[in-house]
């Protein structure tokens, strides 16, 4: 979402131009070839291991600009630009056991909320 003011002060015009952005991307990667034979080399034998992962962005930026109307010799402007940026990256490993069942270890508690023991399909 943005919007853009321009202000007329006569000789020159001030413009002001505010934006807000929101990000959410949430997904699943089937990790199984990185992390099937790592976890079996410590003894924890999984089917298959998926990574679910989620990004976000929140993003402000602001800038004002005052500028001559072009009505002299010599045009000019001068402005200033500001952004705040917060993201953030979650990953969760969830492990498969036999028959797709999701595997309690390793994966107590989820940022997705998907219920351990439960069939599950693996995406790939």
């Amino acid at each position: 979402m943005s919007g853009t003011i321009n202000y007329d002060l006569g000789p020159a015009s001030l413009t002001s131009i505010s934006s807000y952005q929101t990000i959410r991307n949430s997904y699943r990667q089937d990790g199984s070839a990185l992390y099937v034979p790592t976890l079996a080399s410590f003894g924890l034998p999984f089917e298959a291991v998926a990574v679910d992962q989620r990004r976000t962005t929140k993003k402000f930026t602001q800038e004002v600009r005052l500028a001559s109307s072009g009505a002299k010799i010599l045009d000019w402007m001068i402005g200033g630009f500001y952004t705040h940026e917060k993201s953030g990256n979650a990953q969760v490993i969830v492990p498969y056991e036999e028959e797709g069942v999701v595997s309690p270890f390793l994966w107590p508690t989820s940022p997705f909320r998907v219920p351990t023991r439960k069939s599950l399909p693996l995406v790939t």
